[in-house]
């Protein structure tokens, strides 16, 4: 067994082969659970978020001159079960968003691109801030196809005989 261990390309096989069974836990659980890893300071927001099978990368700016509501500089985690219909960071802006807001948004094969701006005061509760947002989707699947070829590749891969 310790023979199959030998050269750096089966131990970076392996290596990749647990990446790709990670991220393929973490695809499972996202079709059930909702989580999302978020970091804030006093103009910015980005967050993390897998659900839905997909991994989502959220970037929230307050324009210049914009005060926001947000705290100061802070970590947070948010779990919880999936409920009717697909998630998108989309739906998580104000309640008053416009689709006329948006700048661009591009969807190919299971990613989705987008940046947008939106005004919020969420129904007078907090001081309108207006926002920049920018928002990125990445399909589990595009990580864990590509990790699970390449560690395949790596620990199968005979080396040549020199002569």
């Amino acid at each position: 067994m310790r023979e199959f261990f030998h050269g750096w390309r089966r131990r970076v096989g392996c290596v990749t082969l647990v990446m790709a069974l990670a991220l393929m836990g973490f695809w499972m659980r996202s079709r059930i659970v909702f989580d999302r890893l978020a970091h804030y300071t006093r103009t910015s927001m980005q967050r993390l978020t897998s659900c839905d099978s997909m991994l989502w990368l959220e970037d929230r700016q307050a324009v210049e001159g914009a005060k926001s509501h947000w705290p100061g500089v802070s970590f947070r985690w948010n779990l919880g079960l999936q409920g009717a219909g697909k998630y998108t960071p989309y739906q998580d802006v104000s309640p008053t968003f416009k689709k006329e807001s948006w700048r661009r948004r591009t969807r190919f094969a299971g990613f989705d691109f987008g940046e947008f701006q939106d005004t919020s005061d969420w129904a007078g509760a907090l001081p309108a801030t207006t926002y920049r947002c920018r928002v990125w989707g990445i399909p589990y699947w595009s990580m864990v196809a590509p990790l699970t070829i390449l560690s395949l590749y790596l620990i199968l891969w005979k080396p040549r005989n020199r002569a």
